[in-house]
């Protein structure tokens, strides 16, 4: 990640993005994925997965 680090100037690699350096969004992603539990987790990917099936019948 040390590519993309401008606290010492220019990072090697610049990179930009919708979400990208915006506190709001990072401190409502960390807390989300605090919030959720494992169980949060399995049940996300059992909707991911019934999606998948109604989408390619």
């Amino acid at each position: 990640m040390a590519v993309f680090d401008s606290t010492r100037g220019r990072p090697a690699l610049p990179h930009g993005g919708t979400f990208g350096a915006n506190p709001v969004t990072m401190r409502a992603g960390r807390a989300a994925i605090r919030a959720l539990t494992p169980e949060s987790f399995a049940h996300l990917g059992r909707l991911g997965n019934l999606l998948r099936e109604c989408i390619t019948r």
